[in-house]
């Protein structure tokens, strides 16, 4: 049977080597029996073309990154150049620069030269005028001498003058006080009132009131307080309204037990307009030689 010698040769090829050998050979033959020998043979090749390769790869990359380097190293060497360049010209601006700072000094030496030979010419100018100062100042001593004899003198005249117009003065504040006094008692009696009290000027010590007066009057009695001026101005009315408008200021020169009103009033011998301006806004009473002016209002 055909079938079963082809198993037993089978089973025959298992447990015999040789046999399956040479049945290789029968079927394969040389050329096929040879692969293996020829695969690892390539095999080999294409590992060290592989290894070929990296070492090719490497190489490259080393070769870029030296053309890397290299062309850092150009750049670098083209910025140098260029701040070479920059250095070249900054030195050629700081020569010229140091050229005309050498001609600037040479100048300024020549104006000091000038300048020296000024001096000289001023200094023996101020030893001339110094002699002539020295001159002059013996002469200024003896006019100074004179003039503070002058001084002295004129002095004594002055003191003498303030004397004199102190006096004055007094005399026309008393003059005023007198005038505002007959003033007062005139205006008075015009009104009808009749007189309690001459007019007349009152010191109390800490202070005094140039003219003070009494009447009774149909309304009851009052008392009136003036500041007497020879030349009245506003500002004098409004300072006399300040104080006669205290109630504790004004009651120290009012009669003992008087509660009637008190009227304020202010004479000038010569009035100005500020003051009956003045006067009108804070209800203070204007005399002057004529007579009444502006009545007051009662405090």
């Amino acid at each position: 049977m055909i079938y079963m010698d082809t198993l037993e040769i089978i089973r025959e090829l298992e447990h015999d080597d040789a046999l399956r050998a040479a049945l290789r050979a029968v079927i394969l033959g040389d050329e096929l029996l040879s692969l293996p020998d020829q695969m690892r043979l390539l095999t080999a090749e294409v590992q060290k073309l592989t290894e070929a390769q990296e070492r090719t790869e490497e190489a490259q990359k080393h070769t870029e990154e030296s053309v890397k380097g290299l062309a850092e190293a150009q750049r670098s060497l083209e910025e140098t150049v260029k701040g070479l360049a920059e250095a070249q010209r900054s030195l050629e601006e700081t020569v010229k620069g140091l050229a005309e700072a050498q001609r600037s000094l040479e100048e300024t030496v020549k104006g000091l030269a000038e300048a020296q030979r000024s001096l000289e010419e001023t200094v023996k100018g101020l030893a001339e005028a110094q002699k002539r100062t020295e001159e002059a100042q013996r002469s200024l001593e003896e006019t100074v001498k004179g003039l503070a004899e002058s001084q002295r003198s004129l002095e004594e005249t002055v003191k003498g003058l303030a004397v004199s117009v102190n006096k004055l003065a007094e005399d026309v504040g008393e003059v005023s006080e007198v005038s505002c006094a007959a003033v007062l008692g005139a205006v008075a009696q015009w009104k009808g009132w009749t007189a309690l009290d001459r007019p007349g000027p009152v010191d109390v010590g800490t202070g005094e009131v140039d003219v003070r007066a009494r009447f009774s009057t149909d309304g009851g009695e009052v008392a009136i307080l003036a500041e007497a001026k020879s030349r009245l101005y506003g500002k004098d009315v409004v300072k006399w309204a300040s104080r006669v408008g205290e109630p504790a200021w004004r009651g120290q020169f009012l009669y003992p037990g008087f509660e009637g009103q008190v009227l304020p009033y202010v004479y000038g011998t010569l009035i100005y307009a500020d003051a009956l301006t003045e006067a009108e806004r804070l209800g203070i009473g204007v005399i002057g030689p004529e007579g009444e002016r502006i009545a007051p209002r009662p405090l």
